[in-house]
């Protein structure tokens, strides 16, 4: 019998709920709604009347994601400081 190595993303299920994505993230639901107005996660498909997401949608979005936000978050300490904010 063989096995092949899992990664995490294959543990994941093929396609998510909202709530499966916050657990994901450790957010909120409402932070993954307000992530999805932003821009930030792709828009889910609706079936139905319920709102699913593809894994590699999402995973794909957090990709590429996690390096301009990195910038993001430097580009706001930067400015805050220069506005003499803490």
């Amino acid at each position: 019998m063989r096995h092949e190595p899992t990664s995490a993303a294959a543990s994941i299920a093929p396609i998510l709920t909202k709530d499966e994505i916050a657990q994901l993230l450790r957010v909120h639901p409402r932070t993954v709604e307000r992530l999805v107005h932003a821009g930030h996660l792709p828009a889910g498909r609706r079936l139905g009347r319920q709102v699913r997401w593809l894994r590699e949608d999402v995973l794909g979005a957090l990709g590429s994601g996690l390096e301009s936000g990195a910038e993001t978050v430097r580009g706001r300490r930067e400015s805050s400081r220069e506005e003499g904010a803490p």
